[in-house]
């Protein structure tokens, strides 16, 4: 399957009323394909944070990567959230997570 690049630019303002800007030619702005290619490797992406600002970051859902606490716990006790994400983010180190909506796209 190929995936078509789409060319997105995206203007916000953050607290201090600062513009950001950000261009770039994504491979997808699905959320499903997203959270495929969460599963299948690391992902480059982007989303909106609640202040506004945009967030470049590099996660990945794939077991290998996870820590070994995680895959030991039983997960399926929590309630899921169905608005929000979860990633491990690769250069923190740890779970974290964003609103769907807030998804601009993936590299």
């Amino acid at each position: 399957m190929e995936i078509s690049e789409k060319t997105i630019i995206f203007v916000s303002e953050n607290k201090t009323n600062k513009k950001l800007s950000t261009m770039a030619n994504f491979k997808t702005t699905s959320l499903e394909e997203f959270s495929k290619m969460l599963h299948e490797g690391i992902v480059e992406f982007e989303f909106i944070k609640k202040d506004g600002s945009v967030r470049q970051a590099k996660g990945t859902l794939v077991a290998d990567y996870l820590p070994t606490s995680t895959a030991d716990s039983d997960c399926s006790t929590r309630k899921k959230n169905e608005n929000v994400m979860v990633y491990f983010d690769m250069e923190k180190k740890s779970f974290r997570s964003f609103v769907k909506e807030s998804f601009v796209g993936a590299y």
